[in-house]
């Protein structure tokens, strides 16, 4: 696969991949987790508010962001690279987290 770096000036590279429409934004690794961290952040905070619409966007946020950072770590690891053992730690709890309210 022959990607192609459409800009790459920033900490925000825009990649075209073949076959798509659209060109993707890259997300570092570490923005990445940081993003995870702010939505599970968010999601814990509004749970007092007992608002079930909100919880439930806020769910699927979480669990989006969650598997598109398990993929990362995954392909990371795979290709022999490593992550830090807290950002594992975190991932696995909000695993658990979104297991548990699974209908």
């Amino acid at each position: 696969m022959n990607a192609s770096i459409l800009d790459s000036t920033t900490n925000n590279a825009v990649v075209q991949l073949p076959r798509r429409a659209f060109p993707g934004s890259v997300v570092q690794g570490d923005s990445l987790f940081i993003l995870l961290h702010s939505a599970e952040e968010i999601s814990r905070m509004a749970r007092p508010h007992n608002d079930s619409e909100l919880e439930g966007s806020l769910d699927e946020l979480v669990e989006n962001l969650y598997w598109r950072f398990r993929h990362y770590t995954d392909v990371v690891v795979k290709n022999g690279g490593e992550i830090p053992e807290q950002w594992m730690e975190y991932a696995d709890a909000i695993e658990k987290r979104l297991a548990a309210t699974e209908p």
